[in-house]
């Protein structure tokens, strides 16, 4: 974080922000204008890392299931 300058014309009112592990998916966030001081900004990653697959296709190995595309994995109850 880097403080922002003491210059009245210098309001901050809009902030790009991006993350190295989920590139082109940057966000931009109106702000109230902000003329000194240092904003904070948190990403939940949870909420922008995509789910590692939306469906699962499995098969059976006896009483186990196993995925289809992972390679390797096994469900057994």
């Amino acid at each position: 974080m880097e403080p922002l300058p003491d210059i009245p014309s210098s309001a901050l009112v809009e902030a790009t922000l991006s993350a190295p592990y989920v590139p082109g998916q940057e966000v931009k966030v109106a702000l109230p204008p902000v003329r000194s001081g240092v904003v904070r900004f948190s990403i939940d990653v949870d909420q922008v890392n995509a789910p590692p697959f939306e469906r699962m296709a499995l098969r059976i190995d006896g009483k186990s299931l196993l995925p289809v595309e992972l390679g390797r994995g096994r469900y057994t109850r």
